[in-house]
């Protein structure tokens, strides 16, 4: 059986992409060995710690294959040894990390860092331009500290503005005003529509708009308001600077993976893309044309 590996060993800092053409029967031990001399790790006698008791035979180091270590009287066929593996000796912090997860995701969809998908977790998550944010936008129109971000345990979130509410909009419209048009469609929600009919309904509507003019009019003229929390929906885009982000809900991979016939590798299997027929098709031919050709005299043929 043949194949291609990639061999980290941490503690010397060197890798080698090496092709294993073995028995499927060989040990792990005896590969670990040949995979070892490729990345200069040979003649010398490592003492392992920490290994939970793992010791290698002689001078045989040990594997690690997705941060498992691998028995090494293990046949080749029956170990997680792949095709395009990363094999880590000696210690599994030279394999490659596992797929992040998390509750949310912050995708940055527009910009100078387009492209870029932090997966968030619970808790509460500084975005800017600035060293210190933990998401860092790479955008000089960004604060170093332009937003906060908090998710809690349902996957609701909100977000703090540090700067002017006028700069940060959130699906087209003033992060403040958006969250004003949602608080009273869910006062209105919750209101029902037996308070449209009632006295009582139609006096609270008008204290409430000369509440609102009253408002209005004593806001002219004042400086831009600052700071600030407003509620982030799912699927909601903020622009910041001359960023885009977007908060989505997260979805751990779903590729329909299995084991190959051989046991080298593993099968992606792609769902069709043809989209079915909506209706069912007309069958059935249109009737043909009988065309008739002149055909020769009676007593041209003698």
């Amino acid at each position: 059986m043949r194949l291609t590996l990639t061999v980290v060993d941490p503690y010397g800092g060197d890798s080698a992409d090496v092709v294993l053409d073995a028995d499927p029967e060989s040990t792990v031990g005896d590969v670990a060995r040949e995979l070892a001399a490729q990345v200069g790790h040979a003649g010398a006698q490592v003492i392992p710690l920490g290994h939970q008791g793992q010791t290698p035979a002689g001078n045989t180091p040990m594997v690690y294959v997705d941060g498992y270590a691998v028995d090494p009287s293990a046949t080749v066929v029956g170990s997680p040894l792949r095709d395009g593996a990363v094999v880590s000796l000696q210690d599994p912090s030279g394999c490659l990390p596992g797929e992040p997860t998390g509750l949310v995701e912050l995708r940055v969809v527009g910009g100078p860092a387009a492209g870029f998908v932090h997966r968030l977790g619970v808790g509460r998550y500084d975005i800017g331009s600035g060293n210190a944010s933990y998401v860092r936008v790479d955008d000089p129109e960004v604060e170093a500290r332009a937003l906060t971000l908090s998710v809690a345990t349902d996957g609701t979130c909100q977000v703090v503005v540090h700067g002017e509410h006028d700069a940060v909009t959130l699906d087209g419209e003033p992060v403040a005003d958006a969250q004003q048009r949602r608080d009273e469609e869910k006062r209105r929600a919750e209101a029902g529509d037996g308070e449209a009919d009632g006295a009582s309904g139609k006096k609270r509507r008008r204290k409430k708009r000369e509440k609102k003019k009253k408002k209005k009019d004593g806001s002219a003229g004042q400086s831009p308001k600052k700071g600030g929390r407003f509620d982030w929906p799912l699927g909601g885009q903020i622009a910041v600077g001359n960023s885009l982000l977007e908060l989505a809900r997260y979805s751990p991979p779903n590729a329909a993976l299995k084991w190959s016939d051989d046991g080298l590798g593993l099968d992606y299997n792609r769902p069709p893309r043809l989209r079915r027929p909506s209706g069912r098709p007309a069958s059935g031919c249109p009737p043909s044309r009988v065309t008739t050709r002149p055909g020769p005299c009676p007593g041209s043929w003698r």
